[in-house]
């Protein structure tokens, strides 16, 4: 009987790491993705000041538009 008692132990103490390691994983990914949009975000209101400085204004949904056609360029669907 002991040694049943150690085996579900065992598995309980695997079980436990298995799920810890699972939301590791979850909160790093957040975290990579939110700095990804952080990017996104810098990247538009870069390309909007450029085209600003050469004299192009920029309407809200252009604005919009041009953004999704830059991340479509670079490979981002």
């Amino acid at each position: 009987m002991k040694l049943l008692a150690e085996s579900e132990n065992e598995m309980q103490h695997k079980k436990t790491i298995v799920v810890l390691i699972f939301i590791l994983v979850l909160v790093i990914s957040i975290l990579l993705s939110v700095l990804d949009v952080q990017t996104q975000v810098t990247d538009l209101f870069r390309l909007n000041k450029e085209l600003q400085e050469e004299g192009y204004y920029m309407d809200d949904f252009e604005f919009k538009m041009m953004g999704i056609t830059y991340w479509l360029d670079h490979g981002q669907y």
